[in-house]
């Protein structure tokens, strides 16, 4: 009981779930643990080209097609679903009403995550700063799980905040007056992801054999989101046209990484997220995917020539910690693992 209060209601659940998928003779009913690992750390890398090919997209297609920041991000945003979703759509032939609300909702949670992630960009956020933020997803899930919350939890919040007041006030600065702005939209991320793996957890439950299918779906919702948010910000005759401008004027780059950022880091890794969902605990999932930042860290510098400072060192190590500390991988005083008041 002390072991299953210190990983938290959540992940032990899914580490039951997780047991009874095993076979008598102890080995897992489709692919070892350590493959699903592995595909759940393609998933984040994954995730984490995102970040810096984004902003580059953004800055492209802006100069290219006389498009400004905010435009040129829901553009790119709107093809890459566009793409994702006519990769994904004929998926949703046989889907039933339930498989299609399920993913209706995660995709709606999803389609918050995202546009708050290409606003804070175009603003100029720096992609690795935006990509820490976005770590606490994990720390919103375990806000959120189903149960009481334990007070370890608490302390990994504490500790995920101080890990953010590191970055922003040791990493790269941003001086310009929109940098507050950007920095309230990048803490939209880790609510709407973190919102949707809560969304997914239950999804992949009820509907273990549609993972495919829900994909689908999260990505058509997505793509109707971009679109209404196009046309609602310039009205559709200028959305159809800033559309057209970027197709016609789209160098080589940038649609190679329209076509990574549609099939592969959206439509594919969705799909292999709820498969792997299905046969990992909660825990593992969590841990992995924590270490989105530090790849999107490397991508930034890569691509973008973002630098590193020890701000940056430092929250990145405090928002990894306080995943660590909740998900019970440090051990702490007993009194910490009591649950408090659901």
């Amino acid at each position: 009981q002390k072991e299953l209060a210190r990983r938290g209601v959540g992940a032990a659940a899914g580490e039951v779930e997780y047991l009874e998928g095993l076979d008598a003779g102890g080995e897992a009913e489709d692919a070892t643990p350590l493959a699903w690992r592995g595909a759940m750390l393609f998933v984040t890398v994954a995730w984490a080209t995102n970040f810096a090919l984004t902003a580059f997209a953004c800055e492209d297609l802006g100069a290219a097609a006389g498009l400004d920041g905010s435009t040129a991000a829901l553009v790119f945003v709107a093809l890459r679903f566009c793409v994702a979703s006519a990769s994904t759509a004929p998926f949703l032939a046989d889907a039933s009403p339930g498989v299609l609300a399920s993913g209706a909702k995660i995709g709606g949670l999803c389609a918050f995550g995202y546009f708050a992630q290409a606003a804070a960009l175009s603003l100029g956020f720096p992609a690795a700063n935006a990509a820490f933020i976005c770590s606490l997803q994990a720390v919103v899930v375990a806000l959120l799980a189903r149960g009481g919350v334990a007070r370890r939890t608490w302390l990994g919040v504490a500790l995920a905040v101080s890990g953010v007041a590191c970055l922003e006030l040791g990493g790269p600065a941003v001086t310009d007056a929109a940098s507050p702005v950007a920095f309230l939209l990048a803490l939209g991320q880790p609510v709407g992801f973190g919102l949707s793996y809560l969304a997914l957890e239950d999804a992949v439950e009820e509907h273990p054999d549609d993972a495919v299918a829900l994909s689908a779906i999260q990505c058509v919702v997505i793509f109707g989101g971009a679109a209404a948010a196009l046309g609602a910000a310039l009205g559709a005759p200028d959305a159809v046209a800033d559309v057209s401008s970027a197709l016609s004027t789209m160098s080589p780059a940038v649609a190679a990484t329209l076509a990574w950022c549609g099939l592969v880091s959206t439509s594919f890794t969705i799909w292999l997220q709820a498969e792997a969902f299905k046969r990992l605990p909660v825990i593992d999932s969590s841990l992995i995917l924590t270490s989105e930042p530090l790849w999107a860290a490397l991508v930034a510098a890569g691509l973008l020539g973002d630098t590193f400072s020890r701000g940056d060192v430092a929250g990145g190590l405090l928002i990894l910690g306080a995943c660590a500390v909740n998900d019970g991988l440090v051990p702490l005083p007993d009194f910490l693992d009591e649950p408090e008041l659901a």
